[in-house]
């Protein structure tokens, strides 16, 4: 069974601090589906939160030519939920559709 994730590069929180609803853009990085492994059909968000941090910071990252390593007030979506990374870990985010920028590339938003 595969998990459906985006990733959103967060362009003003400077690698401070988390994602903070209505006062960061996010520009959408990342679409991709993560398998689950076999034996968690429950699998928490934050441990999957981890799995897709270490993939997408290794230096043979799928996104690589696509978007930038995740850094601290990116944000994980998930169907369950979206994740902003912190200092140590992740928090729960709602993310809002005016912070949200789909119609162009972080390339072209730096």
């Amino acid at each position: 069974m595969d998990t459906s994730y985006t990733l959103w590069t967060n362009l003003d929180s400077r690698f401070r601090g988390q994602y903070i609803a209505g006062s960061h853009r996010l520009v959408r990085g990342y679409m991709s589906t993560t398998p689950l492994q076999q034996d968690s059909d429950d699998r928490d968000d934050l441990l999957l939160c981890e799995e897709i941090w270490q993939l997408h910071n290794r230096d043979n990252r799928p996104d690589g030519q696509m978007a930038p390593s995740l850094s601290v007030g990116d944000v994980i979506e998930l169907p369950g939920g979206s994740y902003s990374v912190c200092g140590e870990g992740f928090v729960q985010v709602e993310l809002l559709a005016t912070d949200l920028i789909t119609d162009r590339n972080w390339r072209e938003c730096l």
